[in-house]
């Protein structure tokens, strides 16, 4: 009985996981996550970045991508800048036309629209791009 329980445990958190409700995030406010980590050029169109706003009040987020070169993260020559209300849920999609073959993610910055002070910053999960 207890084997069949930690196989049930480790299948929902497997689950769970694939479906983003356990993020790779520690940030226990707000996220950033892909919905795929692995995307394919020729069968997918775009890279989708989903965000929640956990606060409770409206925020400002930027979103600098990084592709990893050479072992190091480096920032691309562009940005996202974009707001979110309490409880919304965002998808952002990406282009690949910003976006080559390789290993990226995105660091992101999240201010408060009623007070201008950073909140949090932190990095999306990685993903790549085949």
């Amino acid at each position: 009985m207890k084997k069949h329980l930690i196989i049930y445990f480790i299948i929902c958190v497997v689950i769970l996981s694939i479906l983003g409700f356990i993020s790779t995030k520690y940030d226990k406010e707000s996220y950033f996550q892909t919905n795929k980590i692995t995307y394919h050029k020729d069968k997918d169109k775009e890279v989708f970045l989903n965000f929640k706003n956990n606060y409770s009040n409206k925020v400002n987020y930027i979103l600098i991508p990084q592709k990893k070169i050479n072992g190091e993260w480096k920032n691309l020559d562009w940005f996202d800048l974009n707001f979110a209300f309490p409880g919304e849920k965002l998808k952002e999609n990406y282009s690949w036309k910003y976006l080559n073959k390789g290993t990226y993610r995105f660091k992101y910055k999240i201010y408060s629209v009623k007070t201008n002070k950073k909140v949090t910053d932190g990095y999306s999960n990685t993903f790549n791009i085949e």
